[in-house]
């Protein structure tokens, strides 16, 4: 599993250009880096202010991505704004390549071949996937889900970054990771609500920001599924659909 940015907000451009993608600015190439205490040692020099522990898990995600994942690896990454998972293969040797990805120079070449939808997966597999690490491996009964539910897609090319590496402490890092799961969690329940639950659902943030909001009947509305009025008369009167 490779983060295409931290909350995915590059999914999009990693699948169109087929790779996945770390940042870690300012390291330079990693392919003089042959070795992890090379690694640790340019990590060291460009970020003086991290502190061991994270040096020697930066390194350990910078190793993998450079040294461990091989040709014909499976790899996938999240798309949060669709919902999908984006399942490819390696299909080349780390790259160092500034400017093929935004804010990403360090690339592995992906042949996209399925996507699986989020809200297809089990709950334990869902809650596996939540973490917010820019790479980590997947274990054998997550994968083997999404073998059985990916779809095929149709002429993918190549795709999938990471996040860049950002200095946050023990409890920094655990609080982003529980904030991750925490929205994931929440779509997940919205995205299972029937539309009349769905309607009410749009009604309440009108009503908390002091609205007086109806749901419509169940029927022809032309659109219409909540009314929501400044005055409670209608007199000034919004209209907001769940649609």
């Amino acid at each position: 599993m490779v983060r295409a940015g931290e909350g995915g907000y590059l999914a999009s451009e990693v699948v169109e250009k087929g790779c996945v993608a770390l940042g870690f600015d300012g390291v330079g190439d990693f392919s003089t880096l042959e070795t992890l205490d090379a690694l640790k040692g340019a990590l060291r020099k460009t970020y003086p202010a991290q502190s061991k522990v994270q040096n020697a898990s930066a390194a350990g995600v910078a190793h993998r991505f450079r040294t461990v994942i091989k040709r014909g690896d499976h790899v996938v990454t999240y798309d949060p704004a669709t919902r999908l998972y984006h399942v490819g293969v390696t299909v080349g040797d780390y790259e160092y390549a500034p400017g093929h990805v935004t804010d990403y120079a360090h690339i592995r070449r992906v042949r996209w071949e399925r996507e699986v939808s989020r809200d297809v997966l089990s709950p334990d597999v869902r809650n596996s996937l939540g973490s917010t690490i820019s790479l980590f491996e997947l274990g054998e009964h997550v994968f083997g889900e999404f073998e059985r539910v990916a779809t095929r897609t149709s002429g993918s090319s190549d795709t999938s970054p990471a996040e860049p590496l950002t200095e946050y402490t023990e409890s920094e890092r655990i609080y982003r990771d529980q904030l991750s799961r925490s929205h994931e969690f929440i779509k997940d329940r919205i995205s299972r609500l029937d539309p009349r639950d769905m309607e009410n659902l749009a009604a309440a943030p009108l009503r908390a920001l002091g609205l007086r909001a109806r749901v419509t009947a169940v029927g022809p509305d032309r659109g219409r599924d909540v009314l929501a009025s400044p005055d409670g008369l209608g007199l000034q009167s919004l209209v907001s659909s769940a649609k």
